[in-house]
């Protein structure tokens, strides 16, 4: 039988109020739906703690391979910026090993902007004694072509040497520099080293 109003009250006004029950029917009902709840939380939890496991054994595996394959080199560039005209000032490669197979300086051919040696403390006086980078470029053929190239940023360093190739190839009169340029990078398996780490960690500056 439903309390009168003046139940209600009364049962306030002396300070023994609970607020609403739940019959036994109701109480049983909302026990399973907060248990099937808090299953279903769990089972969330550990499905994202396996994928994410997932994903470092993935990580894991693909150092390992690069670590172990012989043909694997890692490449890094400073340039005179992050536009499309940037040039490359300066280039690196070495083998998975550590071992130096190129370090040089190289002249742009243009001034290097004050901000962009603020980042990787290049300067004009350095490089101006440095050979361009068509004066390195059968040394660099010799030390990517067929190898494995792994990079910190594909994009940007790919697109480097693409620019640096192509001016080089105009320069010395190739009647089909666009191809030269193509057929030269297609001789090299460039790898981008942030797109694992970042499918992992979801953490890449781009």
């Amino acid at each position: 039988m439903t309390a009168t109003d003046e139940e209600v009250a009364a049962v306030r006004a002396a300070g023994t109020w609970c607020g609403p029950r739940w019959c036994l029917p109701c109480a049983e009902r909302d026990e399973r739906e907060r248990a099937e709840r808090e299953r279903e939380r769990r089972e969330a939890e550990e499905r994202v703690i396996e994928m994410r496991w997932r994903e470092v054994e993935v990580l894991e595996e693909w150092v390992r391979e690069v670590l172990a394959d012989p043909d694997t080199v890692i490449l890094d560039t400073e340039t005179t910026g992050l536009h499309d005209e940037a040039r490359i000032v300066d280039l690196g490669v070495i083998t998975a090993a550590g071992d130096v197979l190129m370090d040089t300086l190289i002249n742009p051919g243009e001034p290097i902007p004050a901000d962009a040696t603020d980042i990787h403390g290049i300067t004009d006086a350095q490089v101006a004694m440095a050979p361009s980078f068509g004066g390195v470029l059968d040394r660099l053929a010799a030390v990517l072509h067929g190898r494995r190239c792994v990079i910190c940023n594909r994009v940007f360093d790919v697109a480097r040497l693409r620019h640096e190739l192509t001016v080089h190839y105009r320069q010395t009169g190739h009647q089909n520099p666009e191809d030269a340029v193509d057929s030269w990078l297609g001789t090299v398996r460039f790898e981008d080293a942030m797109v694992p780490y970042s499918d992992c960690y979801g953490d890449w500056s781009g």
